[in-house]
């Protein structure tokens, strides 16, 4: 397997790499390697086929579904009887 070595990484992003490794309990190099695979490989949904059905039906949710729950919290705050 291929190593690959990188200089002269500023500062402010070798923090953040840092912080973002420690948050996921990864290493610096299982970070990166982590980042790279989602930037570059392609997200397919063959293999998963729970992920295939979600897509599916986001796919089929109308846009304004946010808006409705949204009102629907509203209502129950207020003590109304949602439909």
């Amino acid at each position: 397997m291929p190593t690959l070595t990188l200089r002269n990484i500023p500062e402010p992003i070798y923090e953040r790499l840092k912080a973002r490794a420690a948050h996921h309990r990864r290493s610096l190099n299982g970070e990166m390697l982590t980042l790279l695979e989602e930037a570059l490989l392609p997200r397919t949904t063959e293999g998963d086929p729970y992920l295939a059905l979600a897509e599916e039906a986001h796919a089929r949710v109308p846009a304004p579904l946010p808006d409705l729950i949204r009102e629907g919290i509203q209502r129950g705050r207020e003590g109304e009887a949602t439909p």
